[in-house]
């Protein structure tokens, strides 16, 4: 009685301090009940957000306690558990002495498959209690001895232990000297000595025990189905990787040469028949996609002919380098195809910097442009489709007037015209009109 009172009272102190929303009162567990109960027989009624969150939460089932039912609140679409601050301590002394006085880990993972609403704090608290309560710890009350570490956890006497302070004298002890002992000593030493001889025989045996053991299980694991892990007689084996595997489907796949059938047929297991099927679609998918591109290819060598050199193509200009009112093609000539089928096109301008394929050109019936009449120098397609612009190539230079534009446009071509009459050598004056 005074265990539990101290533990409660605990409970009581961290709860002032940290209010804790999972802890029912029996109060508060009754009135759940009894309001889920209203909530069931009165349907139509006008619900709160807390009655929402309760039907979320909770729902109410019979159970059998000491041949009594009695009603009891779980989580919903589980089969937790809801107990009041009444039952938790009961719960958790239940499950602590039934695991051998388990510590919290152990006691948490018991009660989450149980309850919902008892946290690891609170185990917290009844372990700490309770080796205050037993006078040991909860390792000691779980394996029946104290904690040792180091040399105390050897065979060692305690008077050995005491003189030890060195590694030198640890290694020293399990080879005593009878000379630095005294007589009173030297019969325990002796004992000590006969005692560690029994125990390196006697880990010899097991040693030697469970190396046959493992040998053994070996044997045993030997004739164990690849596929299903179960155990087989060894009439069968895989081809491919000499494991012992059922005769039968699931776990092999038969292979019958020349209608042989029967102990000792030739099958395939189910891991090495998949790795095969596996290699079979990733080659069979290598070589449609390389009949694919040949078919591809052979269809581009129908549609497009190869051209000679010195015959004149028409090169298409993509929308990013022209302006609206520009051509969409230019014409070149085919200067130089290497071994790849990769033309080297020349314009007016000069050679484009880039090759091209058979695919990005078209032929031009007629011959307009020469390959002498290509400059030896290289330019890029976008300087090309400037040159032969009929305005300022990528697009338009806009005026910023609001009104009169056309008024002042026509002034000075009038102006211009009537210059040109007087001295159509002048510079200055056109490189003016163009400048407006």
């Amino acid at each position: 009685m005074e265990h539990r009172e101290a533990f409660y009272k605990a409970i009581a102190e961290k709860r002032n301090k940290n209010y804790n929303t999972v802890s029912l009162t029996r109060e508060k567990y009754a009135e759940i009940i009894s309001r889920i109960d209203f909530l069931q027989e009165n349907p139509h009624i006008k619900k709160y957000r807390k009655d929402y969150r309760i039907l979320k939460k909770y729902t109410v089932l019979t159970i059998s306690v000491n041949d009594i039912h009695v009603r009891k609140l779980f989580k919903k679409g589980t089969s937790l558990r809801f107990v009041s601050v009444d039952e938790v301590y009961d719960e958790i002394h239940s499950i602590h002495r039934l695991r051998g006085h388990a510590g919290r880990n152990i006691v948490m993972k018991e009660l989450d498959t149980k309850f919902a609403n008892i946290t690891g704090e609170e185990v917290q608290i009844y372990i700490n209690m309770c080796a205050n309560w037993i006078n040991m710890s909860p390792y000691e009350a779980y394996n029946g001895r104290k904690p040792s570490m180091g040399i105390s956890a050897t065979n060692l006497p305690k008077e050995i232990l005491k003189l030890l302070e060195t590694e030198e004298q640890l290694s020293g002890a399990l080879h005593v000297n009878t000379d630095d002992l005294d007589e009173n000593n030297f019969s325990a030493n002796e004992d000590y000595d006969r005692n560690l001889e029994d125990i390196w025989q006697y880990e010899d045996e097991e040693a030697e025990f469970e190396k046959r053991f493992d040998v053994q299980d070996e044997s045993k694991s030997a004739l164990v189905c690849v596929s299903c892990s179960k155990q087989t007689s060894g009439a069968h084996i895989c081809r491919k990787c000499s494991k012992p595997c059922h005769a039968i489907a699931p776990c092999s796949v038969p292979e019958f040469e020349n209608n042989n059938e029967g102990y000792g047929v030739a099958v395939l297991c189910q891991l090495c028949s998949r790795t095969t099927n596996i290699y079979a679609a990733r080659s069979k998918a290598k070589r449609s996609q390389e009949m694919q591109a040949q078919r591809m290819l052979r269809n581009s060598a129908k549609r497009f002919k190869p051209i000679a050199v010195g015959k004149t193509v028409m090169v298409p200009v993509p929308e990013v380098d022209r302006g609206r009112t520009d051509f969409r093609n230019i014409t070149a000539v085919v200067m130089e195809v290497d071994e790849h089928a990769m033309y080297k096109l020349g314009t007016t301008s000069g050679i484009l910097k880039q090759r091209y394929t058979r695919t990005q050109f078209m032929s031009c019936p007629a011959q307009f442009l020469q390959a002498e009449d290509v400059p030896n120098n290289e330019v890029s397609l976008r300087e090309v489709a400037n040159a032969n612009s009929l305005g300022s190539g990528q697009g338009f230079f806009k005026c910023n007037c609001l009104k009169n534009v056309k008024f002042v446009q026509r002034a000075l071509q009038v102006i211009a015209g009537n210059h040109f009459l007087n001295d159509p050598n002048d510079e200055t004056f056109i490189e003016s009109i163009t400048k407006t």
